[in-house]
C-alpha cells in the first residue's frame, strides 16, 4: 500500500544546504555508471519504508547483487557523513 509516511529528524537549513552541495561531486563520481539514472537527497528508505533520518538517495535501473557491481562503482555506506 504504499511507503509509510514518518516525520525525518529535523535538520537545519545550513546543514540541508550543505548535504546538498554535495549533490554534484556524487553525481560526477557516479557518473559512469549505466545502471544509475538519479541521485538525490531526502528521507532514507529501506524495504519500501521512509525512515527518520535522510539520505542521499540512488535510483536504479536494477538493484543488483553486490558481487555483480565492479568495485568503482559500489555505493558507499557513508557519502559526506550520511549513510
Amino acid at each position: 500500500m504504499g511507503s509509510t509516511h514518518v516525520a525525518p529528524s529535523m535538520i537545519s537549513l545550513k546543514t540541508q544546504e550543505e548535504l546538498l552541495s554535495y549533490l554534484p561531486e556524487i553525481r560526477e563520481t557516479f557518473s559512469g555508471s549505466d545502471n544509475i539514472q538519479i541521485i538525490g537527497f531526502g528521507v532514507k528508505q529501506k524495504k519500501g519504508k521512509n525512515l527518520k533520518e535522510y539520505a542521499f538517495r540512488f535510483y536504479v535501473k536494477e538493484k543488483l547483487p553486490l558481487d555483480k557491481i565492479p568495485k568503482k562503482e559500489r555505493i558507499p555506506r557513508r557519502l559526506f557523513g550520511v549513510q
